[in-house]
């Protein structure tokens, strides 16, 4: 702290804390989920009455001239309508699918945006849009953008902390956390989801819960 305000006093402006928010920041916090591999939007909360009319039928040509000629791209595949149906709930009258009848009672709390798309029909490229804006996933993600734009509560990097699911981090997902042609210090710091360490693997003074839990069990 006093090498903190040390720096303030000498007009230390190239820190998080001392550059201060572009705008005035209404949240304290945001928890961002990306669930890759999870239910397509038209199993959630985005049912598609013609495309249950047209099951089995090939890709009219009017979907077909917007998707690339490249492999896996589907547009040589019969559509395949979802078999889960939907029911609106709410005050908003959100239709959801019956895979979520816990979520569906909170709808109204909900903020579903249904107008998003791009034309990129493979996943790895497609979550590269999702994340960043760009198929190469070479632009700032989210974090980097909000931490750019917001600020942060922390004096000193991370801006914002990334956990992982899978620890061998997908190399799609990986731009999730960068900062594109932002400065480094607004890329994410990558946690280990099992060991609570920002490296992969703690350094041997430290103990990490799990390791606590065993040494106990041990020497009782």
């Amino acid at each position: 702290m006093l090498a903190q305000e040390a720096r303030a006093k000498e007009g230390d402006h190239t820190r998080l804390h001392f550059m201060g928010p572009h705008l005035r920041p209404r949240a304290k916090s945001i928890i961002f989920l990306f669930m890759s591999g999870g239910p397509g939007q038209t199993d959630n909360f985005d049912p598609k009455p013609l495309l249950q009319k047209l099951e089995g039928q090939p890709v009219p040509e009017s979907i077909a001239v917007n998707v690339p000629k490249i492999p896996r791209s589907g547009v040589n595949s019969p559509l395949m309508a979802s078999p889960f149906s939907f029911r609106q709930y709410g005050e908003s009258g959100i239709p959801v699918s019956e895979l979520f009848p816990e979520t569906a009672r909170l709808v109204d709390d909900l903020c579903v945006i249904r107008s998003m798309n791009h034309r990129i029909p493979v996943h790895g490229p497609g979550e590269c849009v999702a994340l960043t804006g760009t198929a190469l996933g070479d632009r700032p993600s989210m974090g980097a953008w909000m931490t750019y734009v917001l600020g942060s509560a922390s004096g000193d990097p991370p801006g914002f902390v990334v956990m992982l699911s899978n620890t061998t981090g997908p190399a799609p997902q990986c731009p999730g956390w960068g900062p594109g042609f932002l400065p480094s210090r607004y890329q994410g710091t990558v946690v280990d989801s099992k060991t609570a360490c920002p490296t992969r693997a703690c350094p041997a003074s430290m103990t990490t819960p799990n390791a606590a839990a065993s040494s106990t069990t041990s020497s009782g």
